[in-house]
Formats: structure tokens, C-alpha cells, sequence
């Protein structure tokens, strides 16, 4: 078994979007090793979806319409996409969950961004220069750290998981 590369490497590599287990097996470890390396970074809390809730810009689980908006297809989507580019073993996805991300992949690789709208919730809209590679619309007054702009970030090719 060979060692895990830097933490600077693994972020360059998920930015690229490498999963967790493309990784793993690029250098001879389990999945698991590099999830454990990745959650070591700080941003991970206990409980099954923390790491993608931890990964998006905005923080939903104080909002009143907390309900409101975790049930959008958008929101759903995204959440589906940050598992993927977390490298995520989920179950087999459901009918439902199999068409809120291809809506998601679609209206992306139209070139639109995913922004949180205090009205109307989860919108997609056009994606400018400022967003550069990003799924999402940066939130302003939120801190845009390397990791989670890494996460939320296109990879170099399109977008097809399912």
C-alpha cells in the first residue's frame, strides 16, 4: 500500500474532480483512507449528509424555511453533486433522486449557477465571469474558502453522472 499525497495534491485533485475512491485508486489505498485524510481538514461534523451540508456556502439548518427550501429539486440536486465529487458510497439512487440531478447536471452545463434566494428559495440563474467555475452563486458576506470552492467547482469535463 502506498501513502496518501500532501493535502495541497488531494485538493488539486478534487478541484480536478477526482472522487474519493478515483483517488484511492490512483494511489494504492482504500476509498476510506482518503475520506478519513479529507475529513481530517476540519470541515466535517458527525452524522451521515455533515459532510455535504459542511461543503455548501450557505447555512440552511437555522432558517425558518428550512423545510421549504431543503425540499426544492435544486437543493436536492446540489446535494447529490457534492456526494458525487466527495466521493460518497450511497445506495442506489431512487427515481426521484435520479431526476432532480440530471435537472441539476442540465441547467449547468447550460451555464447556469444555483443561488439561494431569500423569496423564492433555491433559483437557477445565468452564470456570470465572477462565478467563474463554481455550480453556485457565492454568497456574499461568506468567506470563500479553497476547499469548498474546490468541491463546488465544474470538473474539466462535462457533467454526466447517471
Amino acid at each position: 500500500m502506498t501513502a496518501l499525497p500532501g493535502n495541497l495534491e488531494l485538493q488539486k485533485l478534487l478541484a480536478a474532480g477526482s472522487t474519493h475512491a478515483e483517488i484511492a485508486q490512483m494511489f494504492g489505498v482504500e476509498r476510506q483512507a482518503v475520506t478519513k485524510r479529507v475529513n481530517g481538514w476540519g470541515e466535517y461534523k458527525k452524522g451521515e449528509n455533515a459532510p455535504v451540508t459542511a461543503s455548501m456556502p450557505w447555512r440552511i439548518a437555522d432558517r425558518p424555511d428550512k423545510v421549504r427550501l431543503t425540499n426544492q429539486a435544486a437543493y436536492r440536486g446540489l446535494r447529490l453533486y457534492l456526494g458525487w465529487r466527495l466521493g460518497e458510497d450511497r445506495k442506489p439512487l431512487s427515481e426521484r433522486a435520479k431526476k432532480d440531478l440530471r435537472l441539476f447536471l442540465e441547467k449547468i452545463n447550460n451555464g447556469l449557477v444555483l443561488t439561494l434566494d431569500d423569496s423564492q428559495g433555491f433559483v437557477y440563474v445565468d452564470r456570470t465571469p465572477e462565478d467563474g467555475r463554481l455550480v453556485v452563486r457565492w454568497p456574499e458576506g461568506v468567506k470563500r474558502d479553497e476547499k469548498r470552492s474546490a468541491l463546488l467547482s465544474l470538473p474539466n469535463n462535462k457533467l454526466t453522472m447517471i
